[in-house]
């Protein structure tokens, strides 16, 4: 089934008139992202892309049972969620469990392939802002897929900066809170930037105490690492340094 629907974007994404789709792996990277309990996401201005596939497209089979029910499914613009995560992990958009505006154009290709009711895809709101609202945290998981994905790193930095599974999720927790995982996030009204929202004017000092000099704070890796000696070896360090706990 997964091959039937990746000729389909194939179709779909190499059919555009005017401006096709890049390739069937499509990103709904999100540069933006508060640090209050109401996310404000400030969304990357995509081309007004108009996907054209041939009627052939319409006559294949229905989805099989359970690939329909992805596809129809409730989502939320611009929401982290495990739904949609699933959603675009089907679809073959880069799964970042984010609902934006190139996760949204493939599902509504792939919606009328299959002519199934278009109910469950958000309206795109109208200005360059758009909220979504984070759960109350797990305190011992497990979190979003998108958050999960990071715990082995989480857990080689946080054990190597003497800490333990408790800070593990601890760690975890202030991160679904802060970024929601993505490791592109920044704060639209401060300089906090990365995975555990790390802020610029004390980054290059915090990066290099805790041993990467040159690194760059939307690099997952140096954000996870540096952030978990703040939070566990930096002199007047803590976790306090974080508005979410």
């Amino acid at each position: 089934m997964k091959s039937l629907i990746a000729s389909i974007l194939l179709i779909a994404t190499t059919c555009a008139v005017d401006d096709p789709i890049p390739g069937p792996v499509i990103s709904d990277r999100l540069p933006v992202v508060t640090t209050t309990t109401v996310r404000t996401m400030q969304l990357v201005d995509a081309p007004p892309w108009e996907v054209h596939y041939p009627p052939q497209a319409m006559n294949i089979l229905r989805p099989q049972e359970g690939i329909a029910d992805i596809l129809t499914a409730d989502f939320d613009w611009m929401r982290a969620s495990d739904e949609t995560l699933e959603l675009q992990q089907l679809i073959g958009v880069e799964a970042d469990g984010v609902y934006g505006p190139r996760t949204r154009q493939v599902h509504l290709v792939m919606l009328k392939v299959f002519k199934l009711p278009l109910s469950g895809v958000p309206d795109k709101p109208t200005g360059s802002i758009a909220h979504y609202v984070v759960p109350d945290p797990v305190s011992d998981g497990p979190f979003w897929e998108n958050v999960e994905r990071w715990r082995p790193i989480v857990t080689e930095a946080v054990f190597a900066w003497g800490g333990d599974e408790a800070d593990v999720n601890r760690f975890l927790r202030i991160m679904q809170c802060e970024s929601a995982g993505i490791p592109t996030a920044k704060n639209p009204s401060s300089s906090a930037s990365g995975l555990m929202q790390q802020l610029a004017r004390y980054w290059p000092q915090r990066a290099s105490a805790a041993g990467m000099p040159s690194a760059d704070v939307f690099d997952p890796y140096a954000n996870i690492w540096v952030s978990a000696w703040l939070a566990l070896a930096a002199p007047g360090g803590g976790w306090g340094h974080w508005v979410c706990r």
